[in-house]
């Protein structure tokens, strides 16, 4: 739908007009390139945001639908940047289904200096809360995509002439499954639109009802809602507006928090122990710390509803046995991670069953080397964020009247010591206390030391005595090469920034307008008006994301760079090889004014190629890295870096058989196709009982991952969808001399131990590269397939995965084994065309793929023995008691399948292990 110079408005697509010159000014913008059309409460409407020379243009459709449709698509808005002359189109909100998915669903920009321009972005479906940012790349106007930038939180609602404003907001529980919202009515309303959104989160208002009155009768006030529609123990800001025919106005904005949850706890106290946060009803998983010298401790659980029934079980993480304990006498504990599981159970009036399991991990003070604290607490505000272990940076904000805070900390470990500095220790009190606080910020740091006095570990408090400043701006921001643009100004949040090829790294020195706030570069701190740690840039676009936190430790501000880094052929001057009499002239040199032809294969580690093109580079004889006909889309950009120093990358006992090489390119997207990565490897690193794998880096979570590969000689072969760091590694425990078999220093003794070692043995599964193979680590369904892949040997040729919706989150190293799995019938997905390949699997899902893996899936029993049968779900009963029968699966505790507990490594090898024996 788009508006003309005598403001007509087209009920059509922008592609179906041939002619232009109906629009006043032929620079359109269309955050949907669809069929849209008005409704009775639709609005077309702008505003604009901020001082010059940063004001955001905010156009903004609310309650449009696509024509010919009943439902309506939702609300969504272009913001046009002054300055930078980005343009975002957000989603606040939009409607579910296919209404917001396909290739309908694109988006368009024409420009009056290039004509006709359009952006396809077409995801199966547009999400609510979505943002994408397009950036101009030249002086031609055209535009790079990002669909990665966070939604800007604004909603335009401008105050018209219309009904009296509503008021007496009200919110009213009916019980745990509903509640009641009504107001004042306001004369001449013809309708009233209700409105809410989670508080505190950065999302839209969602419209969730609307109420209107029949003939000659009033507008309903009042709604009732289902927990349906919301979430339990959450607060909402609501509110109601009124709308006839001269406009609308808005009432005040609300709050209101939905009753807990039917199997919630509403208080956990502990006595002789401590939990590293506040008890919050909705997190499931506890952890905490017993006091110093205590062998037991006491729990005391209370229902959020008196007719719940609560009880707790000791749970014995290796052999996942659980043993009822009784909370009227003192729980015993044991050194190290004690765990129990929480159950609370109602049945309600209307015979509908609800069910809530809390698990609780104490920590009893043990001879850990590792130095870390157990707990953490201050005596007064709260400590932000909640205290864990592995966190290291804390807030406490005190009134301007308090001037002293007392610090108690205990370590993780009793031969551990701890040092402070900035607080000093009472004896009669036995913690630290930092006395006499200035107006402004202190910092306290606690040093744990271990026994040996060799490892230490730092965590700081920031105490802020107020005033207590929420300023989280920036007041400068610098580049060690390149410039901003748009030079820097308080108040702009984001930048670009051009630099030449031969610039491969670069600092950034951000000054926070606040001393007191704390400032952290793509993670990682930094100090006030101080260079940052060196960015490794690739070519092309390089985003660097800034967060500074203001004094009180909660308010932040995000800036946002976007340094573009040039391609070598994008170079002034001539070639390597030019000889021409002009500058520039000759060879592969740039500067001429004909574009040379795209290389297909290099041997410097550099490679350009045309969208869907093939071709190859290497780098010396230690790695090749192929691309097939038809991967990318684009024009791809590949660089190949070989890490001169690794170190900081290997902290699991990694073993290097090659060097690390970081792969890059010039888009975020996976590849269509895999790409064929071959390395050289020194075959001398590999010890008797380990193997050589390729492996990729994991960034986010700091581990190397295995892919594989087929081994010839000395090199491996193995094939990927994305671009990381890569390397080959040394995998498997080596064996003892004189023996092949494999040996992981967490079985001995585990109830899975022989299965572990057989399955390991035939090829079945691997350990880590750390020489631990984690029995009861959790195990995804990619990994899963994989592992029953190679016990039953599949083989042939692989099927297409293009029924899965999410196939391109299938890992490369995961496809085969998940292709073939599909041919042979044993894995179908979900309903919603899904393989989910990172989720966890779950019992069930386990017993119905060993089951088809068996034959035995087709049993169409209606019950089975195991105690707690009602919870095992009708899709996965036949094959749970076909594995059963065959002695395939056994119950956990108390004769229980436990139906949605995550199942282990351990667990998943035994099964398949005893599917085996089974067949024989």
């Amino acid at each position: 739908m788009y508006k003309n110079g005598n403001g007509d408005y087209y009920n059509r697509a922008f592609s179906d007009l041939a002619d232009v010159s109906d629009f006043a000014n032929p620079n359109i913008v269309a955050p949907f390139w669809d069929d849209l059309e008005l409704t009775e409460s639709s609005f077309v409407y702008y505003q604009v945001v901020g001082e010059k020379p940063n004001r955001r243009l905010i156009v903004q459709w609310t309650d449009i639908k696509p024509l010919g449709a009943d439902a309506l698509l939702g609300t969504f808005q272009a913001i046009l940047q002054e300055g930078t002359n980005q343009i975002q189109f957000q989603y606040p909100n939009l409607a579910d289904g296919e209404l917001a998915s396909g290739s309908e669903a694109t988006i368009g920009i024409m420009s009056s200096n290039i004509g006709f321009t359009q952006y396809g972005y077409n995801e199966v479906k547009l999400s609510a809360g979505k943002a994408i940012r397009f950036t101009p790349k030249d002086a031609n106007n055209d535009y790079a995509l990002d669909d990665t930038v966070p939604l800007d939180n604004v909603l335009v609602i401008p105050s018209e002439e219309g009904p009296q404003k509503p008021g007496g907001l009200l919110a009213t529980p009916d019980s745990y499954k509903s509640l009641t919202l009504s107001w004042a009515a306001s004369p001449d309303a013809n309708y009233y639109k209700v409105m809410l959104k989670p508080r505190n989160e950065n999302s839209g208002w969602d419209s969730i009802r609307i109420t209107k009155g029949e003939e000659d009768a009033d507008v309903p006030t009042s709604i009732q809602l289902t927990m349906d529609d919301l979430d339990y123990g959450a607060t909402y800001d609501w509110k109601v507006v009124a709308f006839n025919e001269l406009g609308y106005t808005s009432s005040e904005i609300g709050q209101f928090t939905t009753a807990p949850g039917p199997a919630w706890l509403s208080r956990l106290d502990l006595t002789g122990a401590q939990l590293h946060h506040a008890f919050d009803p909705k997190l499931t998983e506890l952890e905490g710390v017993s006091d110093l010298n205590a062998d037991s401790f006491s729990i005391s659980l209370t229902p959020a509803y008196p007719d719940a029934q609560v009880s707790i079980e000791r749970w014995n993480e290796e052999d996942e046995n659980f043993e009822t304990v009784h909370t009227d006498k003192p729980i015993s504990l044991v050194d190290g991670f004690n765990a129990f599981r929480i159950v609370v159970q109602l049945e309600s009036d209307d015979e509908e069953s609800y069910y809530q399991e809390y698990r609780l991990r104490i920590l009893k003070p043990t001879l850990d080397e590792e130095p870390r604290l157990g707990n953490l607490h201050v005596s007064l505000g709260t400590l932000t964020p909640v205290f864990h272990p592995n966190q290291d940076t804390y807030y406490a904000n005190l009134d301007f009247s308090e001037h002293d805070i007392e610090i108690k900390s205990v370590a993780a470990n009793v031969y551990q010591t701890i040092s402070v500095t900035g607080a000093t220790y009472d004896e009669q009190t036995q913690s630290y206390w930092a006395r006499d606080l200035p107006v402004g910020r202190t910092e306290v740091t606690l040093n744990v030391r271990s026994k040996d006095q060799d490892h230490n570990s730092s965590y700081t408090i920031y105490v802020n005595r107020g005033p207590v400043s929420t300023d989280a701006d920036l007041s400068g921001l610098t580049l060690s090469q390149g410039s901003l643009s748009p030079s820097f100004a308080v108040g702009t949040h984001d930048y670009t920034s051009t630099v030449d090829y031969d610039v491969a790294r670069l600092t950034v020195t951000p000054t926070a307008a606040n001393g007191y706030a704390t400032i952290a570069v793509n993670g990682q701190r930094v100090g006030n008006s101080q260079a940052g740690q060196e960015i490794a840039l690739h070519v092309g676009t390089n985003e660097i994301t800034i967060v500074v936190t203001a004094q009180d430790g909660q308010t932040t501000q995000t800036y946002n760079v976007l340094v573009n880094r040039k391609n070598q052929e994008s170079q002034p001057g001539g070639g390597d090889t030019g000889g021409g009499d002009k500058p520039g002239g000759g060879g592969n040199g740039g500067g001429s004014d004909k574009t040379s032809p795209k290389p297909v294969s290099t041997t410097d580690g550099k490679l350009t190629l045309a969208a869907g093109a093939a071709g190859d580079t290497r780098l010396s004889d230690e790695i090749v890295v192929s691309i097939p006909e038809g991967a990318t889309g684009q024009e791809l950009k590949l660089t190949v870096q070989k890490l001169q120093d690794a170190s900081n990358l290997l902290n699991h006992g990694e073993v290097l058989a090659s060097p690390v090489f970081e792969l890059l390119k010039n888009f975020t997207e996976n590849f269509k196709k895999p790409v064929t990565l071959t390395f050289k490897f020194d075959a001398s690193k590999i010890q008797k009982g380990q193997h050589a794998a390729i492996f990729y880096y994991d960034e986010s979570k700091q581990v190397w991952v295995e892919v594989g590969g087929q081994v010839s000689g000395s090199t491996i072969t193995a094939q990927v969808d994305h671009f990381t760091k890569f390397a080959v590694l040394a995998t498997g425990q080596a064996s003892e001399a004189g023996t092949d078999e494999p040996s992981y220093a967490d079985i001995a003794g585990h109830w899975a131990q022989e299965q572990i070692k057989q399955a390991v043995k035939n090829g079945i599964v691997k350990g880590y590269t750390d020489g631990t193979f984690k029995p009861n680590a959790t195990i995804t369904r990619a990994e899963f397939a994989v592992m029953l892949a190679n016990a039953l040997k599949l083989d042939g040729e692989d099927t297409s995965l293009s029924s899965f919706k999410d196939e391109s989150k299938i890992a490369a190293w995961a496809k085969t084994a998940v292709a073939r799995s599909v041919k042979a019938g044993i894995i179908t997905g979900y309903d919603d065309k899904s393989f989910r390949p990172a989720a966890n699997i779950s019992r069930a899902e386990l017993a119905v793929m060993i089951a088809r893996a068996n034959g035995s899936a087709g049993t169409s029993a209606t019950e089975t023995s195991f105690a707690d049968d009602a919870k095992i779900p009708a899709w996965a009963k036949g094959a749970v008691a076909a594995v059963h029968a065959a002695g395939i699966v056994k119950g956990r505790e108390g004769n229980k399948f436990d139906p949605t507990a995550t199942a282990t490594r351990a667990e998943a090898v035994v099964m398949i292990m005893n599917m085996l024996q089974s067949k024989k």
